[in-house]
């Protein structure tokens, strides 16, 4: 996620010129940039819009994702942290979870914390 217009703007029309589908919640960029940006992506890739949960995580259903039920799976958008003593790493990704896990069965807008302490 990044929010503003210049910076936003230049990031997605490199992904574009680059043949990456763009998925956005980013309202001013496509209000300031909206024309040009669907202009370079016209017959190349896709510009989805979603609206931002959870003060700026996109929705992912925009992608049209439905083969995960097929093999057991949800997809859930997750959030990792780890501590390795010196530094504290941070990334936010989509990931396949089985559908019988916990985290698999929390979804609208409650979250869901797991903590793993290594001792």
């Amino acid at each position: 996620m990044i929010g503003g217009y210049e910076a936003a703007k230049e990031f997605i029309l490199k992904a574009i010129k680059n043949g990456k589908h763009i998925v956005t919640a980013n309202k001013a960029l496509l209000a300031m940039h909206g024309e040009e940006i669907y202009a370079a992506a016209r017959k190349r890739v896709e510009i989805l819009y979603e609206a931002a949960v959870d003060r700026g995580i996109p929705v992912l259903s925009a992608m049209d994702i439905n083969f995960d039920h097929d093999f057991g799976y949800k997809i859930k958008l997750l959030a990792i942290g780890k501590y390795d003593g010196d530094r504290i790493g941070a990334r936010v990704h989509p990931t396949m979870i089985p559908v019988d896990y916990p985290l698999a069965n929390v979804d609208g807008v409650f979250n869901a914390i797991r903590f793993t302490v290594v001792v």
